[in-house]
């Protein structure tokens, strides 16, 4: 089965469906799975909701990370996951709705926040504001790394912030326009 997701050729959607649900071993389990996932192929729908409920939380963040045609049902899902890494994954997505990416702005646990920061999406004026204010220090500094989306307000924030890195990487932003 492992050797299956490593080949080279498409795999039917059939098939994909039927590896989703691979149960030899724990460590074959996981292995088959991530491996579809890595193939950044288009996974059946069927597939999509069997991975993102998958015990290994390293399959989930996969899944997250590296596929692109996700449901909106499977992101949801894997956006309120128990675990933070999983979360962070979700966080990094480029393809995320405007109230999702809201909803992570108030994760508790930092390294969410962290990826919401880093992540390719253009984010609201009030996440970056929340962001802005975050009581971590890193996802703080993360948001000098969007110079064209921070508004005056979330720059004059950051130019006032209590870490010195974090003043100092704002006041090197180039003026805004």
């Amino acid at each position: 089965r492992i050797a299956l997701t490593r080949s080279e050729g498409p795999l039917s959607p059939e098939l994909l469906d039927i590896l989703s649900t691979a149960t030899n071993n724990a460590l074959g389990d996981s292995r088959v799975r991530s491996g579809l996932v890595h193939r950044n192929e288009a996974l059946p729908s069927t597939a999509q909701k069997r991975i993102a409920a998958d015990s290994d939380p390293a399959v989930r963040a996969s899944l997250a990370a590296e596929s692109d045609q996700l449901e909106r049902g499977v992101v949801a899902r894997l956006a309120g996951d128990d675990n933070p890494v999983v979360r962070q994954s979700v966080a990094q997505r480029d393809d995320l709705p405007v109230a999702r990416l809201a909803a992570l702005a108030l994760d508790t646990n930092a390294d969410v926040r962290l990826g919401l920061a880093k992540s390719p999406s253009t984010l609201s004026a009030s996440t970056l504001e929340r962001l802005s204010t975050d009581p971590d220090e890193r996802v703080r500094l993360a948001l000098t790394g969007r110079p064209g989306e921070l508004t005056k307000r979330v720059r004059r924030t950051l130019l006032r912030d209590r870490s010195e890195s974090v003043r100092t990487a704002a006041a090197a932003l180039p003026v805004a326009a």
